[in-house]
């Protein structure tokens, strides 16, 4: 591996080399969990008050976008 996680000087997990990585080496990549048009409606949906809490954003995740609950969970984390 490239990189460990460890706890860094602030008790948060950090991602540190371990071992010398050359400049421009992809680590990590991912697709993100929601895309495009869909942050645009959640957004709309936020603006004008049809989504009133977390708990609306997260069936809308959920039952919209079929996102799992482990994907929604690390996006709470997140945010």
């Amino acid at each position: 591996n490239l990189f460990t996680i460890k706890q860094n000087e602030y008790g948060n997990q950090s991602a540190f080399a371990a071992e010398f990585i050359p400049k421009h080496t992809l680590i990590f990549a991912e697709v993100p969990a929601i895309r495009g048009g869909e942050i645009e409606i959640a957004t709309l949906y936020n603006e004008n008050g049809t989504h009133k809490c977390q708990a609306d954003d997260d069936a809308f995740l959920k039952n919209n976008i079929g996102l799992d609950e482990s994907t929604r969970k690390a996006i709470w984390e997140l945010h």
